[in-house]
This record gives structure tokens, sequence and C-alpha cells, in this order.
């Protein structure tokens, strides 16, 4: 934990600092418009790829943190067994985003559909989760640092008007694909060829394990993504523009947080079987008493100067974004606390709770949402 935590940290921070520097250039060049466009596709492409990804990285890191007998040789066949169940899953989330092209209104948001099917193909490889579970975390930091360089430097050379919005997708696939072959390279000795028998069971074991997990991560997608789709469709393009920005600027906050509940994961797994609950709870207390101050000054900042900070870096235009980002950093406060008891739930193979707490949460996001949106508007 105490090296885990520094080095994503550090990667998190020039990661971002590289995805900010992207989205600053973006939102000038493209416009408010523009910049809501692409938010409202990545908004729906993320389904698809949450689909492929199908919850199997909780699964996969739980399963690969354990110890057991023929270790090397046994999670080498579950390594190349989990690319192969996610590869299939990857053709139907494929043919969706060929037929949401088809059925595009504007000829911008159909080639955004189009470039965003290689993100699609990027999510088949697992490899955080293969990272995550050896406890390779310089390995996952330098992972993120060279994606982000290689997608900023494609960016500003292609990005230079909104007719080129639709490069900004297609770069996150491009550097994910060519960053995950370098890295899948110099792993190639952990994966081992597995028999039709050997597939067939890991397919099983990962979809079963797996979907309430592939229900939970759709149905908090909804909280954020639905927020976007149902801006676009009840206010104008410029609301969407600001709500999109106010949602990318915390998220980013968010992903800080992210990076704890990573750490202490694959610990959370090898001692969940231990008798001594207390080691359990030092754990989750541990991640956060790290986690909630960073979020208490994400609202702290949003309160006292949320429109100068969103002026300072998108552009005066984007000032009035901070009405949106104070209720989002608020609701990340509570999603701090929450991740880490979630993170317990799934070591201990209890998916189908963890499903059943969100589904009543997100239900009462949703409503709020829409009857929010119908009296308040976009900050609604």
């Amino acid at each position: 934990m105490n090296s885990g935590i520094p080095k994503l940290w550090t990667a998190e921070i020039i990661s971002r600092a590289l995805t900010l520097l992207g989205t600053m250039y973006t939102a000038r060049v493209i416009g408010v418009t523009m910049y809501g466009l692409v938010g409202y596709v990545a908004a729906l492409t993320i389904y698809l790829t949450t689909f492929v990804r199908f919850g199997t990285d909780y699964i996969i890191a739980r399963e690969l943190s354990q110890e057991k007998p023929n270790a090397n040789f046994h999670q080498g066949v579950f390594r190349s067994s989990s690319v192969f169940f996610r590869s299939l899953l990857a053709l139907p989330a494929l043919a969706c985003v060929i037929v949401l092209s088809l059925v595009a209104d504007t000829e911008v948001v159909r080639r955004l559909f189009v470039a965003s099917a290689l993100g699609i193909i990027a999510v088949v490889v697992p490899l955080d989760a293969f990272f995550q579970s050896e406890r390779k975390f310089g390995y996952m930091a330098a992972f993120r640092i060279i994606f982000n360089a290689l997608n900023l430097g494609i960016v500003l050379l292609w990005v230079n008007s909104s007719e080129r919005a639709w490069v900004i997708p297609a770069a996150s696939g491009v550097a994910t694909i060519g960053t995950q072959a370098f890295f899948v390279l110099k792993l190639r000795n952990l994966f081992v060829l597995p028999s039709l028998r050997d597939l067939w069971k890991a397919a099983l074991f990962l979809g079963k394990e797996s979907l309430p997990l592939l229900g939970t991560m759709t149905l908090l997608l909804l909280i954020g993504q639905f927020g976007i789709v149902a801006v676009r469709t009840f206010c104008s393009g410029k609301d969407l523009g600001l709500y999109v920005a106010a949602f990318k600027v915390t998220d980013l906050a968010n992903a800080f947080v992210t990076q704890i509940a990573v750490v202490l994961f694959p610990t959370l797994v090898s001692i969940w079987k231990s008798d001594d609950i207390s080691r359990r709870n030092e754990q989750i207390v541990k991640g956060i008493t790290l986690a909630l101050p960073l979020m208490y000054l994400l609202l702290g900042l949003m309160l006292i100067c949320g429109g100068e900070l969103f002026s300072l870096l998108l552009g005066s235009q984007y000032s009035a974004a901070r009405s949106c980002a104070v209720p989002l950093a608020a609701v990340l406060v509570f999603r701090s606390v929450s991740m880490f008891y979630a993170n317990g739930l799934v070591a201990e193979g209890q998916q189908k709770m963890l499903m059943l707490i969100v589904l009543c949460s997100t239900s009462t996001n949703l409503l709020l949402t829409l009857l929010f949106l119908r009296f308040f508007g976009y900050t609604g």
C-alpha cells in the first residue's frame, strides 16, 4: 500500500494533467456544442465497453490474487481464457456501434460512433486486472502515462477544428491498443494456451460470477451517463456542454480515490478468509481515511472558486459549469466511502448483494434526475 498508492497517484497526476491539457485544447477548438456531442456519444458507447468488460475486472483480479496449488499454470490458463471471453463479448458490442452509426441523425455523430469502435476493441485485454492481481502497480502507472501521452499527441496533431472531433475517441482507442501491445509482449510468459474444456469452464465461471457485477456497473453508469443523455434530451446544446465539462472535471478528481481502492483490493482478497475481522476493517478504514479528505477538498474548491477554476481551465464560456460541479462533488464525498465497502462485498463473493444495493440507489437517482431536470434545467 505504501509504495503502490504513491506510484498510482504520481501516474494519475501526470496522466490527468495530460488529459486536462487535451480537454482544455479540444474544448476551445471544437466549441461548447461539439464538445457536448463528443460527451454524448461517449456516454452511449461506454455502456458497450461496460458490456465487454462484463464486470470481469474485479473477478479476474480476485481470482488471480488468491493463492492456489499449481497457481502459475492455472493463472496462465485463466488469463488467456478471460481474454477469449471478452473477445466474444466484443462482437455484439461492435455490431451495436455499427447500428448506432447508421441511425445517427448527423454525419458528425456517425463519425464519432465509428471512431468509438476502437475503444471497444481496446477493452478486450483486461491488462489493469492482471497488473492489479500481481501487484505490479509500477506497470499500471507506466501504462497510464504512456497511454495518455500517446493520446494527447494524436489529439494535438489531428484535432484542429470541429470537423475533426471524431479523432478524439479514435485517439483514445489507438493509444490504448498500442500501449497494450507493448505490455502484453512483456508479459507473454504469463499466458498459457487453454484447452477447449478450460475455455468453456472459465467462460461459465466468469459469466456466472460477473453477471451481477455487470448489472452493478451498468446501474452505476446510469448515475453519470444517463445524466448526459437526459440533459441532451431536455436542454440546449450549450447546457449539455456545460454539464459534460462539470462531469469530466469531477470525474478526474474521483480517479485519485479509485487508485486507493485498486491498491487495497488484492490485500482485501488475500485476508478475507482470515478469522481476524479486524484486519479487514483496518484496510477499509485506511482507504476511507485517505479518500475522504480528497473529496472534501474538491467540494471546497467547487464551492469557493469553481467558476474561476472552469474559466481558467476551459475558458470563460464554461464558468457556469460550477453550478453542476458542486452537487457532483458532493456525491463523490459519499461515493469515496461506499466504494471500499463495495470492494469488501466483492472480495467476499457477495456480488448479488452489491447489485441490490446499487439498484435501490440508482432507481432513486434516475427518478430525481428526470424530476429535477424539468424544474431546474441542466443543474438538476
